[in-house]
């Protein structure tokens, strides 16, 4: 009887070993992080509640002012809510493993982490006050990057270099649209992203090679060289970093904003004494603070000083008129309880 050839032999399954070079590990734990401190959030409060995206690291110019650079790279892991985190997670997934592949596992890394740096600083420079989180930025460099590698390798037979090139453009400006026609979007961190990945994505590009056809898609990435060119560059966009937010620290202005901020924290902390320091500060700077009167408001009905909080309330309705309507409904539901 003759035997069976080896591609009809009966026997136990074998399992096959993952490829680590070609796995996309750091996608996968920035997707893990992301997941875990966002069920954190919601532990802790709600995904969107301010103060527990503080707590835990959410940009936050007056305090980066201050000194707490490290929210510049933290914010990039957390998400303000469940839709934010899903599209963002999806825009990772996609390209993430792409640019990893690219790049590898480390210049993926790098360009990730520098490139949500970049859109945290530039965000924390062209904003007086703002609350940010969000992948968005880092992601926005990813593409940049991807960008960049295919104007590298536009000469490169057989790389579809111009075909892809249209495709990444295509789709950073689209967003980027996006972002300027929907409110609540941080379009400066987008593109700052944008751009610090776009000059990432250039200094860790090996170089277009006419009489190499490539073949398989995507490219294989071979490491480029760090010449001392290369390596001055980086230095040069880190060094930006710190430069831009010293300069941040200079620029950032005393406004009501700040000082209106500033006491709601006081407020979460349950320290009214301070808070009210700060909210009478915040009215001296801008007396068209609906919120800061509301708030005034409040801690004076807790303090059961009645008739001087309906007062601060009836100054929330009236700035509320026509700038702040869910801030003069609430000013007026607390004056009619407090007059009951």
């Amino acid at each position: 009887m003759p035997e069976l050839s080896d591609k009809y032999q009966i026997g136990p399954p074998q399992l096959r070993a993952v490829n680590w070079k070609n796995f996309p590990l750091v996608t996968a734990i920035i997707l893990l992080i992301n997941l875990v401190l966002y069920g954190v959030t919601r532990i802790l409060g709600s995904g969107s509640d301010i103060h527990v995206l503080l707590d835990l690291g959410a940009m936050f110019t007056p305090r980066v002012a201050e000194g707490e650079y490290w929210r510049l790279a933290t914010a990039v892991f957390l998400h303000a809510n469940a839709s934010h985190l899903l599209l963002n997670g999806l825009a990772l997934f996609m390209f993430g493993r792409l640019a990893e592949k690219t790049f590898g596992h480390m210049g993926f890394a790098f360009i990730y982490m520098l490139s949500g740096l970049y859109g945290s600083m530039l965000s924390f420079l062209m904003h007086s006050i703002a609350i940010g989180v969000g992948a968005s930025g880092a992601i926005f460099g990813i593409l940049g990057a991807l960008g960049s590698y295919f104007l590298v390798q536009r000469n490169t037979p057989g790389a579809k270099a111009w075909f892809n090139l249209a495709i990444v453009v295509l789709m950073a400006g689209v967003s980027l649209g996006y972002g300027l026609i929907t409110p609540h979007i941080d379009n400066w961190a987008h593109l700052g992203g944008l751009v610090g990945g776009s000059m990432l994505g250039i200094v860790l590009s090996p170089r277009s090679d006419p009489h190499t056809k490539i073949t398989e898609n995507p490219v294989k990435f071979k490491y480029p060289t760090i010449t001392v060119t290369r390596s001055l560059v980086i230095l040069f966009l880190i060094a930006v970093l710190f430069i831009g937010s010293l300069a941040g620290v200079t620029r950032l202005p005393d406004n009501g904003y700040t000082r209106l901020f500033k006491a709601q924290e006081y407020i979460a902390e349950g320290n009214h004494g301070d808070a009210l320091i700060e909210l009478n500060k915040a009215l001296e700077l801008e007396r068209s603070l609906s919120d800061a009167y509301y708030l005034r408001g409040v801690i004076l009905a807790k303090q059961g000083h009645i008739s001087d909080a309906i007062s601060e309330l009836g100054y929330a309705v009236r700035y509320g008129q026509f700038t702040n309507s869910e801030t003069r409904a609430k000013a007026i539901k607390l004056m009619l309880e407090l007059r009951k």
